[in-house]
């Protein structure tokens, strides 16, 4: 006798044996609620009841008043970019009020728009495409937005299934969660292959862990008791137990399979239950399916490929009429195979694998070229048909229509942020015949979006074109994406090489490509040896061509670098940066070939201003061209003006801000995995200078070695401001040669691209105090001349300042308050605020040292405001000590902590950072080692340390090594 199944209550069977797991929700729910972010991970193998779980999260949630997202990952969807975010947020979007809408796309988040294809706002489809970061940011900051009206819950079941740019968003989400109402709820099944295992980890690991395992005993008992409708015997509840591990959905279908074959719960049965996994419950199903009339099982087998599915399309890779599917789909839903509603899909994933291990690749293959076919005739949007070609494979369909769809969707993913889903549908259209024109220039758009992700193929690529006989136009865009790539290496002959033989070439078809180069020459030499004499003559060319605006700008611009970095005067520099800066909003270069020179112009302006200490306009521009990058999604770009503002801003002494920038640069870089570029090396470096003067060493330390910046550094002029930071940093460490080494490579490397100007780079000034203590004064001396001759050459007056201040550590006695008078008044007209206070506590100094004790206090107290306010705290330490020491010497005592060292604690502690024992020391001064002893016991108390290896970075603290390198008599 068999019985059909009975009715049971949905709720109540899939969430049996789940009470622990429940209360987890619910406590993650009440935290959420209070404000917490929190992110779940529910796991385990098929059957055991993780959607279920996920379901009850949402329902949950929902019952508390918070607002839920949801999406259901699918494997046939990983090639549709952004698919699972656009299932999360889209329903948003389309629903809200215009007014809601409006301030959840505020500020950042208008750029999520994009990515969901938004197309109620005017002007979307002229906007350019996104880049990865930015996508990713403006989808963030829209979550976050809308976590702002109510506590948010996103909810993705096979989460493992994600398209990569969905995962890496979610990823990109759960790091940011701080201070966000917001529970980021997964399932994860096990044994798929996932797209991104990286971004995976990433999402997860970091997530509280949620494991589903078999239903205990008594669970398993209340399951079977639900099917049955009746209690069941102990001994017949443990076998079925037994038999399915547990298995909530493989218990379900075992009790079925019992009941329909009329098979009571008793205790004389339990011998005969068989084991029952899931080989045996395909073995229970299949045969159910294969009973039914074709058009049934070839619909199933269908949506077994697809994953979930629409009636229509579901039909046509059935090759069944609408009718016919429609009647197929409800007899499967009335066997329970498939879920109720729609689209279609698969009561349990178990059943779809069973059902989906009998298509072989061919099978595959032609379900998905009838999609594609299905929804091209549909006009379906051009991802969704992308998704099946990419399974397709070549010649499986014909027309032209498959190039041009896998390029659309290919344009479309890049443009909403997705380049490796634009890689991949670029690389599936190649693989389709095409005209050569077509073909090559396929192959450039290859090239050009692979740059975006990993540049090494994208580089052999352009590398292959500029080889072949291409067009000339398309040969020249070639060359030049190449010419930049090869730039950013240092391989500047290549790049001016490849470039010069394409101007001829390319000038009798497209003259304003041809200028380009031009100007891309130009920006390529001036990078690889800074001062070129004959620059004015070749750029005097420029301003009469064809849009000579521009070319004005970029010549002013050249021109001002030039005469700023080669040893000209700020009096003849600063009118032509002035200039420059004039022009900056005028006629902006558009175009993709015109990037390049832009890109240097901007960095060469912000250099020239910067070195002329205009740093309230290279502030201004650096934010000027960050907005702008950030409304355009440019995040490369904003990465750039975010490295240079740190540098300004820290020159400045905005510390807190300068860090901040620096920071937010790297974590851009670092999200585009854009690997050790310029904007990479020149935010490191300055995030290296603002944690010495925070006095956070260690810090400082672990980031060079983290970036893998702590040994030898490649050729490249980049390097130079971080050879002058870490050479600081090895000082500080005790480490006084390798220091020295780094500067005195630092300015041979500027010596060697003819930059002579000492406003540049104070690497002179950084390495005389390291000469004089390790006993050079010879060379601090010469260096110290050097120094102050080209600044006065120079005549700006922070970098005179600066000069003066290390000239007074090598000059006579007599001399030093004049000079150190003069470096505090040239400082005083310098934004330089930090360098101000490190003149003005030097100064103090020698005054106090003078018996000028109100003046010299004076002198103090506003060098500490300026250094606290800079966020100095190295140098306001220091400050605080020397004040101090004075402070004790008006009162007749002696001077402690904080007191300045003697001649001869000064002698003996320049022994021991040169590495040498107690008892050398001891021997050279003809003294006990007892007696080094007790002196070094005085030296520790007035730098404020404990203990040898820190004396090296006390000695350099102390007012930025000013004032604790000087001459001793009768010393080394």
């Amino acid at each position: 006798m068999t019985r059909q199944r009975p009715w049971m209550p949905e709720r109540d069977t899939r969430l049996i044996g789940r009470s622990a797991e429940l209360t987890m929700v619910r406590d993650l729910l009440a935290d959420v609620r209070g404000g917490l972010p929190r992110a779940v991970l529910v796991t385990g193998t098929a059957g055991m009841g993780k959607s279920n779980l996920l379901r009850a999260v949402a329902e949950l949630a929902e019952e508390s008043g918070l607002l839920v997202l949801s999406a259901q990952a699918a494997p046939v969807e990983r090639d549709f970019a952004f698919g699972v975010v656009r299932q999360l947020l889209e329903p948003v979007l389309l629903t809200v009020p215009a007014e809601c809408r409006e301030r959840l796309l505020a500020g950042p988040a208008v750029l999520a728009e994009r990515v969901l294809g938004w197309e109620g706002l005017p002007g979307a489809a002229e906007r350019p495409a996104l880049d990865t970061y930015a996508a990713l940011h403006g989808l963030f900051r829209f979550t976050a937005n809308l976590a702002a009206t109510a506590p948010l819950v996103i909810a993705v079941d096979d989460v493992e299934s994600t398209d990569p740019p969905s995962l890496r968003w979610l990823a990109y989400l759960r790091r940011r969660l701080h201070g966000l109402p917001v529970l980021l709820a997964m399932a994860r099944g096990a044994g798929r292959e996932v797209a991104d295992p990286v971004a995976l980890n990433d999402l997860t690991t970091a997530s509280v862990p949620l494991a589903l395992t078999g239903l205990a005993g008594g669970d398993c008992a209340d399951l079977l008791a639900a099917v049955f409708g009746e209690p069941v015997a102990p001994e017949f509840a443990a076998a079925c137990a037994a038999a399915t591990g547990g298995n909530p959905y493989l218990l379900g279908e075992l009790a079925h399979s019992m009941y329909a074959a009329g098979i009571p719960p008793a205790a004389e049965y339990a011998a005969g239950i068989p084991e029952f996994s899931e080989r045996h419950l395909a073995q229970l199903l299949l045969p159910r399916v294969h009973a039914q009339p074709i058009e049934v099982t070839r619909l199933a087998r269908a949506v077994a490929v697809l994953g979930v599915a629409e009636l229509d399309l579901a039909a046509a890779v059935a090759d069944l009429s609408p009718a016919e599917a429609a009647e197929a789909a409800r007899e499967l839903t009335g066997l329970g195979i498939f879920a109720d509603g729609k689209p279609l899909t698969f009561a349990h994933g178990l059943v779809a694998t069973a059902l989906g291990a009998e298509a072989g690749p061919a099978d595959r293959e032609t379900a998905h070229a009838r999609a594609a076919a299905h929804l091209h005739a549909a006009a379906a949007p051009a991802e969704q048909i992308a998704a099946h070609l990419a399974a397709t494979p070549p010649g499986a369909l014909a027309g032209d229509w498959i190039t041009d769809t896998l390029v659309r969707a290919a344009r479309g993913a890049a443009a909403n942020g997705a380049p490796d889903l634009a890689v991949r549908c670029l690389r599936r259209a190649l693989a389709e015949p095409q005209p050569t024109a077509q073909r090559d220039e396929l192959r450039l758009e290859l090239a050009l979006t692979e740059l975006q992700i990993d540049p090494e193929p994208g580089i052999r690529r352009l590398t292959q074109l500029t080889g072949e006989d291409l067009d000339p136009v398309l040969g020249a865009r070639a060359a030049h994406a190449l010419a930049q790539e090869l730039g950013e290496a240092d391989r500047h002959p290549e790049a001016i090489a490849l470039l010069e033989a394409a101007v001829p070439r390319v000038e009798p078809h497209d003259p304003e490509l041809a200028r380009q180069l031009r100007l891309s020459v130009l920006c390529l030499q001036v990078d690889d040896c800074h001062v070129q004499p004959d620059l004015p003559a070749r750029l005097a060319g420029l301003r009469g061509a064809p849009g000579s605006m521009r070319a004005s700008r970029f010549a002013d611009t050249m021109l001002a670098f030039q005469a700023a970095v080669g040893g000209s005067s700020a009096a003849e520099a600063d009118p032509l940066a002035l200039r420059a800066w004039a022009q900056r909003g005028l006629a902006p270069a558009t175009g993709a070939h015109a990037e390049l020179a832009e890109r240097w112009e901007f960095a060469y302006l912000i250099a020239a201003l910067f070195v002329l200490e205009r740093l309230d306009l290279a502030e201004a521009h650096c934010t000027e061209l960050l907005t702008q990058a950030r409304r355009l999604g440019y995040s490369l770009r904003a990465a750039a003006a975010l490295g240079l503002r740190a540098q300004v801003r820290c020159r400045r002494g905005a510390l807190a801000e300068a860090e901040t920038d620096a920071r937010a640069a790297l974590a851009v870089l670092d999200e585009l995995r854009s690997g050790t570029r310029s904007s990479t090396i020149f935010a490191v470096s300055t995030l290296v200078e603002i944690l010495l003067e925070r006095g956070e060493i260690a810090a400082a330390a672990d980031l060079l070695h983290a970036r893998g910046l702590a040994d030898e550094l490649p050729a490249g002029w980049r390097y130079n401001y971080l050879l002058l930071v870490r050479g600081l940093l090895r000082a500080s460490m005790g480490d006084l040669s390798g220091g020295l080494a780094d500067l005195e490579q630092c300015g041979k490397r500027f010596q060697d691209r003819g930059v002579t100007n000492r406003a540049v780079l104070v690497w002179r000034s950084c390495a005389v105090p390291l000469y004089l203590l390790t006993g050079q004064r010879e060379r601090a001396e010469q260096l110290a001349a050097e120094e102050l001759a080209l600044a006065r050459r120079w005549g700006g007056p922070g970098p005179l300042g600066v000069a003066l201040r290390t000239a007074a550590l090598t000059a006579p006695e007599a001399e030093r308050l004049d000079l150190l008078t003069e470096s505090v008044r040239l400082l005083e007209t310098s934004p330089a605020r930090a360098q101000l206070a490190r003149s003005l506590a030097e100064l103090a100094l020698h005054l106090g040292a003078r018996g000028k004790t109100t003046q010299a206090g004076a002198l103090f107290r506003r060098a500490l405001r300026l250094a606290e306010d800079c966020g100095a705290d190295v140098l306001a330490d220091a400050v605080r000590r020397q004040a101090a020491g004075l402070t004790e010497a008006r009162r007749g005592g002696e001077p402690v902590d904080g007191g300045e060292l003697t001649p001869h604690e000064l002698r003996i502690a320049e022994q021991v950072v040169r590495g040498r024992t107690n008892r050398e020391i001891a021997q050279g001064f003809q003294v006990t080692s007892r007696a080094v002893e007790q002196h070094l016991t005085r030296i520790y108390r007035k730098l404020g340390i404990a203990r040898r290896s820190q004396l090296a970075a006390a000695l350099l603290s102390r007012n930025g090594g000013q004032s604790w390198v000087r001459r001793a008599p009768g010393g080394d």
